[in-house]
């Protein structure tokens, strides 16, 4: 498994197509093909669809492309820390934030890391955890700031509690439930939530 294999996968996966992606790193399309055919034989398994429709990944390409944009972003994580080191001049950082947070603490920690990082470049966006734990598994994301349970993280995020949150339920002026003082009043109530997997939740 070598390193031009892998960029390879992560360049059709991003560009949709084994000739956009040869473009894009400068190579025939046969070679590009030859690499991924090399890949395939390396690890023992179809890692690609291809139909005159174009390329689709199998359940192994899936799972090899999620490693491979991890170790790229990590060796290019490696690459900022030298930058870090030598200065600071060029580092970039990839920040996700779930709406709450959004709303709410993310001012003052922006303003926080330009004081202390003014030469650094900033990548932020915002999400659900469902988008934004995918982004930390592969590496897109050098970090989030969410609501979460860590119970429901998979073992490839490390979760630091910054805070606890208290959440309170809120319904409109006149409706049946606004005099209800306690949650086994609000058990048969029909609600609208986000469950997905780490999110940040009390079951009933």
């Amino acid at each position: 498994m070598k390193d031009h294999q892998l960029r390879a996968l992560i360049q059709v996966a991003e560009r949709g197509s084994i000739r956009s992606a040869a473009k894009a790193m400068h190579l025939t399309q046969s070679a590009l093909t030859k690499a991924l055919r090399e890949l395939e034989e390396d690890v023992g398994a179809e890692l690609l669809l291809r139909s005159y429709q174009g390329v689709e990944f199998t359940t192994a390409g899936q799972a090899l492309l999620s490693r491979a944009r991890l170790a790229a972003a990590t060796l290019a994580r490696a690459r900022e820390e030298i930058r870090d080191i030598q200065g600071g001049a060029g580092i970039r950082v990839a920040v996700a934030a779930t709406p709450t947070v959004v709303m709410s603490v993310l001012p003052r920690v922006w303003e926080a890391f330009q004081r202390t990082q003014p030469h650094a470049e900033l990548t932020l966006s915002d999400g659900l955890l469902s988008t934004v734990v995918p982004g930390l598994v592969e590496g897109l994301l050098d970090f989030a700031i969410a609501l979460a349970d860590p119970a429901g993280l998979p073992e490839e995020v490390l979760f630091e509690p910054i805070t606890s949150v208290i959440a309170w339920p809120a319904v409109r002026v006149g409706h049946p439930l606004a005099q209800a003082r306690s949650w086994a009043e609000l058990g048969q109530a029909q609600w609208i939530l986000n469950l997905s997997a780490g999110e940040a939740r009390r079951d009933k």
